[in-house]
């Protein structure tokens, strides 16, 4: 269960009981004295303190008084039912997605047009080639990491494209869906929780194109095998920025290339990010943090491998 559906809704849920598992149902951390277990008021489920420190008003029929504690599951799930209804009263407005849409497609092209020769390499370890940019007016570079998947690019794009599998090589980073636009564009939510610096989170617009993107035009041009991924941050009701401990950070862009490598078996995955985590770390630092993309690269790829 991602989140209480319109039946569950009806009543507060069932808790779980505690001795059912000695871990949490959400990233699966083994509960102990100082990691102790919770229970999300939204689905019932046992779950850490860290997967469950939002809190939220629950519909009436839960019978809960005053904000309750959720999973990231639920709370997303919550917020996206609150922002439908405003939106069918009028209350609020949905984002303006052509012309983000636009912007998006533009950004892309702006970052695959960076020549070649203006990246600089700075690590070839465990089949992952990184490199980094330079951004103008900007202390944050943008890295990019590439490697080959000894599996089919619709493999790799089947797989990548299915959000409930980043954690297995990415544990740190919990992904929701907040709204669906069309069958190649959507809205993400992202929150990121690492050893010693304050959790981030961020809204996203991604879309995907089927196919190799003109980087004169921005037109698809067809042939198989080959997908493009990309994402920016975006400001949306539905899920406004934590009023405390969470920093909204800002993703300038997220570009995943997928295509066939030239032995026609095997996948040529390229991963290219700029990012601005936001609050007081030290740019330094930052840069050297976005190279842990390599590390979650090839996590990712031996998962495909290896399932």
């Amino acid at each position: 269960m991602t989140g209480p559906t319109h039946e569950d809704a009806v009543d507060r849920p069932v808790w779980q009981a505690n001795s059912d598992s000695k871990s949490c149902t959400k990233c699966n951390r083994e509960f102990t004295v100082f990691h102790r277990r919770h229970h999300c008021r939204g689905c019932g489920k046992l779950v850490c303190q860290q997967c469950s420190d939002s809190r939220i008003t629950l519909p009436p029929t839960f019978n809960y008084n005053g904000p309750q504690r959720v999973c990231s599951a639920c709370h997303t799930y919550v917020l996206t039912l609150q922002y439908e209804a405003k939106k069918q009263s009028g209350e609020v407005k949905p984002p303006d997605y052509p012309s983000l849409r636009a912007e998006l497609l533009k950004r892309t092209l702006e970052y695959l047009r960076l020549p070649e020769p203006t990246w600089h390499q700075t690590q070839n370890a465990g089949g992952v080639v990184t490199s980094v940019q330079p951004v103008p007016n900007s202390p944050f570079v943008c890295v990019r990491n590439q490697t080959t998947v000894k599996a089919p690019p619709s493999k790799v794009q089947t797989v990548y494209a299915d959000m409930n599998l980043w954690q297995k090589w990415n544990p740190h980073v919990k992904s929701r869906i907040l709204e669906e636009i069309d069958g190649n564009a959507r809205v993400l939510t992202a929150k990121s929780e690492l050893p010693v610096i304050d959790p981030r989170d961020t809204v996203f617009l991604t879309m995907r194109w089927e196919g190799v993107l003109n980087l004169e035009t921005g037109a698809t041009e067809h042939r198989a095998g080959h997908f493009t991924t990309a994402a920016m941050s975006i400001a949306h009701p539905a899920y406004p920025p934590a009023p405390s401990k969470v920093v909204r950070a800002e993703m300038a862009i997220s570009i995943t290339q997928i295509e066939p490598s030239e032995d026609g078996k095997s996948t040529r995955f390229v991963s290219t990010v700029h990012m601005d985590p936001r609050g007081l770390l030290p740019p330094f630092l930052v840069n050297t943090l976005l190279g842990r993309g390599a590390e979650h690269l090839r996590g990712m790829a031996r998962y495909v491998e290896d399932n």
